[in-house]
């Protein structure tokens, strides 16, 4: 952010490392990536002050560079080159800034007049500082004031209240003021973040205990509260700096020296705390060991979710309603989804081809298929699978791209990409939708009808012709038609086995035959300057384990979770499938294809939902069927590849649009508002279908008056 809390900056270094692991130190914070601006100034010298502090991520993306020492580039090289393969889902990598952190830095003066108090405030900031009472100064200020009170009273305490009178001034409005502490040695080498010194003198006084007693148990509760606040809101990351250093000046030796000023102290005094704004909307792409600050603040949720799924078990008190834990456990499914995402992007990006192939095949797959296994095992949820596998498709093929082009829209006017790009993918959807629903279409020419009639009454007396009314024409059911056993069935385990055939088809053609075809220049200029890998191999390999056993517990709960909100809600199983199941395993390829979006590289957004897409039908439907049939109940498929007519038709006409904008090349925010809005129609039209039993599948014949001998 363009202003936070300065005397927080060594608590972000230590967040910060560079290639070699070790963290940033003094005068360690090298020049930036795309080396376009002169080293900055150390910010523990006397004589240099910006007006806008450093900002988090610029050190951390300026980090790693050592000295000025030119970094290996071949990871970061790869890892674009696999982004526009087919077999590789493009993912955003950790190392690149979500935002350009150059603009924020600003001139410095010598004099440094620049850390003087603002002449204007805009109105939005101030806005920021008002909520800012709401959200911690309102109440820690009534907590110094009450604690100011109480020393009072006291004799021996007196001298503190003082200390938490001004405390309780600055942290109910602490924009353009400073924190300082005299410097008793004098020295010239203090700041921003001057370095703190300890006093000499004893605090080991009866006075300091009413301090103590008085001040530490509300004032560290609150300040945690609006740390935790502040820092869950992003924005209001600064205010969640101030609150953290406000801990540490709470456990001060020597609080009675703590002093407030509105103008800077000068080089003898040690300034432990400023801050000139409350929010900046541009933390939302701060990252933290190379994750989104977003994304990151989601990880507290795993652990509730895993604490509240199994603390039942030993105590019942504790259960929460379904409702909740569906939200928990829906919550805690996109960090982990993401993390499993960037540790295999990034070993894909320092393996050879081959194995990355293989493990974005299985890996890759691997969120959907655990979730969709469990509610297959479940017994009830058959339908909410197979709903949930169309629901992804078009997720990815209309609703992911139609988001992507509206939000990358709005700052780019007019999108281009190379079609050659999607050009694999768009074929391999064309073979993969006629594979999978060959059988359905076969099933729907040739699957038995039955003829049901409420009443029948012969025409004349013994005779063998019927009269009969309300007639409707009913499905056999699959289990027991000699047809869908006979040739469905078998037709069903062919495409099954076939589908994978073409995915592995489509690696060697875009891996090994006509890789020099399928680049596309314009990636690698409107990418940013590569700068390295940060995870290692051995890094990635144990976060993608780790995510990938929480995932396994979380996505047990969330089917466990699934039907009671779905009665709740008054929803089909089809219409939750399509939606919910669909839409929050994926929300890791909607954040990665809206920053493509963003950087003006609508190719790999489009790839995303595509290569998804090919995924759920090459790989995904055809491991479904295998573990099907593990888990046949009673006899009954638990997943086939016979699809409702209008799973086929919302589907073909999926990859109908898709295809068309391939071949055009362009992006813009229009053609996104009717890919989003066709989605919508979609969502619509399946929350009106009814309930697809086999018993309840009939088509009426109310006028007809058959002759059934």
């Amino acid at each position: 952010a363009s202003t936070m809390s300065h005397a927080s900056f060594k608590d972000i270094e230590h967040d910060v490392e560079g290639d070699d692991g070790r963290s940033v130190t003094d005068g360690d914070v090298p020049s930036s990536r795309n080396r376009r601006r002169s080293r900055p100034p150390s910010r523990y010298s006397s004589q240099h002050f910006g007006h806008d502090s450093y900002d988090a991520y610029d050190l951390e993306e300026s980090a790693e560079y050592d000295g000025g020492v030119k970094p290996a580039r071949t990871v970061e090289e790869k890892h674009d080159a696999l982004n526009a393969m087919f077999g590789f889902k493009p993912w955003k990598s950790m190392d690149k800034p979500f935002y350009d952190p150059h603009s924020i830095l600003q001139p410095v003066s010598p004099a440094g007049p620049s850390l003087q108090k603002k002449s204007s405030v805009p109105k939005c900031e101030y806005i920021s500082y008002v909520i800012w009472l709401f959200l911690g100064g309102l109440w820690i200020s009534l907590a110094y004031w009450n604690a100011a009170g109480l020393l009072y009273l006291t004799i021996v305490g007196r001298r503190y209240g003082p200390v938490c009178v001004t405390l309780a001034k600055y942290y109910f409005w602490p924009f353009n003021s400073f924190i300082f502490r005299e410097n008793e040695f004098g020295s010239e080498k203090v700041g921003i973040v001057g370095s703190v010194k300890k006093a000499t003198k004893s605090s080991c006084s009866v006075g300091y205990v009413f301090w103590a007693f008085f001040t530490w148990p509300i004032a560290t509760v609150l300040h945690s509260l609006s740390f935790i606040v502040c820092w869950m809101s992003v924005v209001f990351i600064p205010m969640a700096k101030v609150n953290q250093v406000a801990l540490r000046l709470l456990f001060e030796k020597n609080p009675e020296d703590l002093q407030v000023i509105k103008e800077y102290p000068g080089p003898g005094a040690d300034v432990l705390l400023c801050t000139f704004s409350a929010s900046n909307i541009n933390y939302y792409r701060y990252t933290i060991g190379g994750m989104n600050i977003v994304l990151v603040n989601l990880l507290p949720f795993v652990f509730l979710c895993l604490i509240f799924s199994y603390l039942p078990y030993l105590v019942p008190s504790m259960e929460l309603p379904s409702t909740v834990m569906f939200t928990l456990c829906s919550l805690s499914v996109i960090p982990c989804s993401y993390y499993i995402g960037t540790a295999l992007s990034s070993f894909s990006a320092q393996t050879n081809f081959a194995l990355g192939a293989l493990l974005n095949a299985t890996f890759g797959s691997l969120i959907e298929i655990i979730l969709y296994t469990l509610g297959i095992a479940q017994g009830t949820l058959n339908d909410l699978v197979q709903a949930a596998v169309t629901g992804t498709i078009l997720a990815m093929l209309l609703l992911l791209p139609g988001v992507a082009m509206i939000v990358g829209g709005i700052k780019h006017t007019q999108q281009r990409f190379n079609p050659a790009v999607a050009g694999v993918s768009s074929v391999l959807l064309l073979l993969a939708v006629i594979g999978a629903f060959t059988p359905t279409i076969f099933y729907q020419i040739y699957g038995h009808y039955t003829l049901s009639c409420d009443s029948c009454t012969p025409v004349a007396l013994n005779a063998t012709t019927l009269d009969c009314s309300d007639c409707l024409w009913k499905e056999v059911d699959m289990d027991t038609d000699p047809v869908f056993q006979n040739a469905a069935k078998p037709l069903m385990y062919v495409c099954a086995g076939i589908l994978p055939i073409s995915y592995f088809v489509g690696l060697i053609f875009t891996l090994k035959t006509h890789a020099h075809i399928l680049e596309d220049p314009d990636i690698a200029a409107e990418e940013e300057a590569p700068i390295g890998d940060r995870w290692s191999k051995t890094r990635c390999i144990i976060i993608l384990l780790l995510s990938t056993f929480l995932y396994s517990l979380i996505a047990e709960e969330l089917v466990n979770t699934l039907e009671p909100t779905i009665e709740l809600l008054g929803i089909s199983q089809t219409f939750a499938g399509l939606t919910m199941l669909a839409v929050i395993p994926s929300v890791a390829e909607f954040a990665n294809a809206i920053q493509f979006a963003l950087n003006n590289n609508f190719a790999l957004s489009l790839e995303i939902g595509n290569s998804a897409a090919v995924q759920v039908v090459l790989i995904q439907m055809p491991v479904l069927i295998v573990i099907s049939v593990f888990f046949a109940h009673g006899g009954k498929e638990a997943f086939t590849l016979i699809f409702p007519a209008l799973d086929v038709l919302a589907v073909v006409f999926a990859v109908i649009i898709v295809n068309y904008i391939s071949i055009d090349g362009k992006a813009n925010y229009f053609l996104g508002s009717a890919l989003v809005i066709s989605y919508a129609l979609i969502v619509v039209a399946f929350y009106f279908v009814p309930d697809i039993s086999p018993d309840s599948l009939s088509y009426s014949a109310s006028t007809l008056n058959p002759l059934h001998n």
